[in-house]
């Protein structure tokens, strides 16, 4: 065989060598391309406004270790969260901002609150004034868990709380104090159990002007936080 040929030969070869490794690289290729962050994007319930400086505390489980995060939102409102896949959970995860009731969520995997951008969005509210309005389960949009602000209108006090649970136990529990520093050494009342058709009232002490309301469970309850006597 002519040399030239088998020089041919030879290039038209490793021509044919990288042809097929750029081939299944290409094809390999989406898998192996890292995708978007997870991002949390917090906004003004009311006015759909993204809200900075928003803090993100949470525990989690990544790749099956546990780890502690606290971030804060930018100014588009947004903060990235160091999730690798689906498979990653949330433990337990609260979201705050100084004015704005808090919102939890907990025990849910990555793949339940994240959507195909692997974006999730937390809307919270400012608080609520007292009143005789009923807070219940109904057209609530956080699930089994809810944490809800009220002003007071003054700084200390004696109020009335009015709850209710029906036949299926739920747990309620208020603390003086806001949201974005709940601490357990603040809890002025808490229920848990089945009221059946009964309707509870307590008179209660406060003296933080904004208190927190917390109801863990999904079946039939409602409170009202009426306003101070004095």
């Amino acid at each position: 065989m002519p040399k030239s040929t088998l020089n041919l030969l030879v290039r038209c070869i490793v021509v044919g060598i990288i042809d097929i490794i750029l081939f299944f690289l290409l094809l390999f290729l989406p898998y192996c391309t890292p995708g978007s962050p997870y991002k949390i994007i917090v906004r003004d319930a009311q006015t759909g406004k993204p809200l900075a400086g928003a803090k993100v505390a949470a525990s989690v489980t990544i790749d099956d270790d546990e780890d502690s995060i606290v971030v804060k939102t930018d100014d588009n409102g947004v903060a990235e969260m160091p999730f690798q896949d689906d498979e990653d959970r949330i433990n337990d995860m609260y979201v705050t901002k100084d004015g704005y009731g808090g919102e939890r969520i907990y025990q849910k995997d990555v793949d339940d609150v994240f959507d195909d951008n692997n974006s999730m969005i937390v809307k919270l509210w400012p608080p609520s004034g007292c009143s005789d309005q009923k807070q219940d389960n109904l057209n609530r949009d956080k699930g089994m868990h809810t944490v809800d602000d009220y002003d007071m209108g003054q700084e200390s006090g004696t109020f009335v709380f009015e709850y209710f649970t029906d036949t299926a136990p739920d747990e309620i529990i208020v603390y003086d104090c806001p949201s974005n520093s709940l601490d357990e050494d603040k809890i002025i009342f808490q229920y848990s159990g089945a009221s059946g058709i009964q309707v509870f009232s307590k008179t209660m002490n406060f003296s933080s002007q904004v208190i927190t309301v917390v109801v863990n469970g999904g079946t039939n309850w409602y409170y009202i936080v009426h306003c101070p006597r004095d």
